[in-house]
């Protein structure tokens, strides 16, 4: 075994977290922990797994769910396709392998949502192949011991990474190996201020040697924030509300959301908030509040979002014809009580204001 393996199971050894998923060999399990965590931390997750793992104790069960559902569970979560993908990778597994999961990383490589990372870690994890499940942990663990100075988005970067893991897993128990480097990674290698003086491979690191740990691995420069400006329709009467539901390629697909007009700047002269009247085709509305600019960041963009609350006569006029013309507004739209809004999958962004408003409790 290579020492540096042994080093870091050593560790592991000592050290491991106790994980719920960590305690089961079921495929299905350690697949909704995967695709949970993907780009989440374990603190956010954990309760996410539970809620999935008490509503659905199978594969089948989750096949059998409506996708509102689903998202609804996923809702505060974050990067949505995650759970689309999730429900069509269940209703596939159902569909095409009778419910039962393929063992290796080629058959799960093909299924929607599942990346090398997480085909190897359910195949590791659950089937006990030897496949190292390289994720950020790897990339910056064996970037530092080994001193892979590419940019994480080179052409070799991945092809180094994996070819330096595969000899790191060759002879270890893979599953404990994996965790093991994933713990590793996540409490003493970490992005920022590593925990040298924890470490246990600290004699073959070549960062460490160089003063170079907090420059590998080598990240390239972020991309600027793309600006995006929301206006957001808060449209009711008594106990009645209009949501919209998004259908376009786009963020939040499928979630529910207030009426939306967006504008390609903040202050767009052909805005009017008196504009949600002609897309909702009521004859006349007052608004009687504006919110405070509200920002929203996500991964890639950022949203500058205002609501706008409207005073109005007759909600049954909101039963609307869809129009395209002026900003594109393509979305569906339904007339719903207010106190049914919970029911709802929104993106936080709505959820937290509409919270805020009283509107949800």
């Amino acid at each position: 075994m290579n020492p540096i393996t042994a080093a870091v199971l050593s560790w592991y050894k000592q050290n491991a977290r106790d994980l719920p998923w960590r305690q089961t060999k079921d495929p299905f399990k350690i697949w909704l922990s995967e695709i949970i965590l993907q780009q989440t931390k374990v603190e956010q997750g954990m309760p996410y797994f539970h809620k999935f793992a008490q509503r659905f104790e199978n594969i089948q069960q989750l096949a059998n769910a409506s996708e509102d559902e689903v998202l609804l569970l996923w809702q505060g979560l974050g990067y949505y396709s995650r759970a689309r993908n999730m429900l069509a990778c269940a209703r596939k597994i159902v569909k095409d392998f009778d419910g039962i999961f393929p063992e290796s990383v080629e058959d799960l490589r093909r299924l929607p949502g599942i990346g090398p990372y997480t085909a190897a870690a359910i195949s590791s994890f659950a089937f006990q192949k030897s496949a190292p499940a390289v994720d950020g942990n790897f990339n910056r663990i064996i970037s530092r011991i080994f001193g892979v100075k590419k940019s994480k988005n080179s052409s070799g970067f991945q092809s180094d990474i994996q070819r330096i893991a595969d000899e790191l897993i060759e002879n270890a128990p893979p599953h404990i190996f994996n965790q093991a480097m994933m713990d590793f990674g996540s409490l003493v290698c970490k992005p920022r201020q590593a925990l040298c003086n924890q470490c246990p491979v600290l004699e073959y690191c070549f960062a460490f040697k160089n003063n170079l740990v907090d420059e590998l691995p080598v990240t390239p420069q972020k991309k600027a924030l793309r600006n995006r400006y929301f206006h957001f329709g808060i449209l009711k009467l008594r106990n009645q509300i209009i949501l919209s539901k998004r259908e376009e390629k786009d963020i939040w697909k499928n979630l529910y959301q207030l009426p939306l007009i967006e504008t390609s700047e903040e202050q767009n002269l052909n805005f009017s908030p008196m504009q949600f009247a002609n897309i909702l085709n009521f004859s006349s509305i007052s608004l009687i509040k504006t919110s405070i600019e509200i920002i929203h960041k996500l991964s890639h963009q950022k949203i500058i979002a205002r609501f706008y609350h409207f005073e109005i006569n007759d909600l049954q006029q909101a039963i609307v014809e869809e129009k395209t013309e002026l900003y594109g507004n393509v979305n569906n739209y339904l007339v719903t009580d207010i106190e049914a809004i919970k029911n709802f999958a929104m993106p936080q962004l709505v959820k937290d204001y509409l919270i805020e408003c009283g509107l949800i409790d």
